[in-house]
């Protein structure tokens, strides 16, 4: 994020970084592109899977892109 955008005055001034795909596609079944996390423990999922986005965002990434895959068959982008 550091070499790519660039923040002056707490303002992004070079070219937006984004950190995607929140949240879960490594953790779909099968690794299925666009597929579903079948998920029993949310807390254990959330554990197992933010380290990269938590990194990002304190690192103050620009952007977030969600997942278009989903959690218990409920897409990403609708996903409260």
């Amino acid at each position: 994020m550091r070499g790519l955008q660039a923040v002056s005055n707490g303002k992004i001034t070079g070219v937006l970084g984004s950190v995607k795909h929140f949240f879960g596609d490594g953790a779909t079944l099968y690794g299925a592109n666009s597929g579903n996390a079948n998920v029993f423990n949310l807390t254990s999922f959330t554990n197992n899977n933010i380290g990269g986005y938590l990194g990002a965002v304190k690192s103050n990434i620009g952007s977030v892109m969600v997942s278009y895959s989903g959690i218990n068959s409920i897409p990403n982008s609708i996903n409260s």
